[in-house]
C-alpha cells in the first residue's frame, strides 16, 4: 500500500477511535485510545481473515485441547472456557479455537505459562482481549490454529466474553446480525486488521451490553456448561 493510502488508514482508525471513545468510553476498565495504541503492539502469528462456515468439528477439538491443557495444569486450580466465534453453532468465523484460561491465584501465572510451552503452545505476550491477559498460540496451525487467553479469575474480561458466546447463542437471531455484520467489516477494511478490529470491537461492545442485560435477568445466573471445561 502507498504511502497516502496508509496515511487515510491511519486518519480514518483515528477519526473512528474519536467517535467510539465518546459513545463507548472504556471497554472492561480499559480506555478506548489505550486500548487502540496496546493492539498495535500486540504481537500474533500471520492470520488470515477468510471467514468459514461454522464447522460441528470445531467444538471436538475445543475439547481435545482442554483434555490436554488439563492434564498439563493437574494441581493447579484452573477452568477452561471455548469463547469467541467457533464457540457459536452456526456463526462463522476464522478457523481459530479461542480458550479463556482463568486461575485462581496470581502465583499459578507462569506455572500455567510454562506448561502451556512445554504442550507446544508459545507465549506471544499480552492478547488484545485485556491488559491483564497474556495469549499462547500452539504451534500447530492446521486444521484450526487453537490459542490460550491466560488470565486471573477476576479478569472482567472473562463475564464479558461469557455473556456474549451464550447470547448469541440462545439468539440465533443475533447471531446472524452479528454474522453479517463482521462479512461487510472485512470487505469495507480491506484487511486492515486494525480498521477491522476497531469496528467489531464497536459492534462488540454493543452486543455485550445486550448480553450483560440478558445475563442479570436470567434466573439461572451462570453460564452455559457447553463449550466449558472444569480443571
Amino acid at each position: 500500500m502507498s504511502a497516502s493510502g496508509d496515511n487515510a488508514r491511519q486518519r480514518e482508525a483515528v477519526k473512528l477511535l474519536g467517535a467510539m471513545q465518546r459513545e463507548i468510553g472504556d471497554i472492561h476498565g480499559e480506555p478506548m485510545l489505550h486500548r487502540f495504541r496496546r493492539w498495535r503492539s500486540v504481537r500474533s502469528p500471520e492470520l488470515r481473515m477468510e471467514q468459514r462456515p461454522h464447522d460441528p468439528a470445531w467444538a471436538t477439538q475445543f475439547d481435545a485441547a482442554a483434555r490436554d491443557i488439563s492434564t498439563a495444569l493437574t494441581g493447579i486450580a484452573h477452568a477452561l472456557h471455548h469463547v469467541g466465534s467457533t464457540s457459536v453453532p452456526g456463526l462463522d468465523s476464522k478457523p481459530i479455537i479461542d480458550m479463556l484460561l482463568p486461575v485462581r491465584r496470581r502465583e499459578d501465572l507462569a506455572r500455567v505459562g510454562s506448561a502451556l510451552i512445554d504442550i507446544g503452545y508459545a507465549d506471544w505476550g499480552n492478547s488484545p482481549g485485556h491488559p491483564d491477559a497474556d495469549w499462547y498460540w500452539h504451534a500447530q496451525r492446521e486444521p484450526v490454529q487453537r490459542v490460550v487467553h491466560l488470565c486471573l479469575a477476576d479478569c472482567p474480561w472473562l463475564t464479558g466474553a461469557l455473556n456474549f458466546r451464550d447470547y448469541l447463542r440462545a439468539f440465533p437471531a443475533k447471531r446472524n446480525e452479528y454474522a453479517a455484520m463482521k462479512r461487510r467489516l472485512v470487505l469495507e477494511d480491506g484487511g486492515d486488521n486494525v480498521l477491522y478490529s476497531l469496528r467489531k470491537s464497536a459492534l462488540l461492545f454493543r452486543i455485550n451490553l445486550e448480553a450483560n442485560a440478558w445475563r442479570a435477568s436470567d434466573a439461572s445466573g451462570a453460564a452455559a456448561a457447553d463449550g466449558d471445561a472444569p480443571g
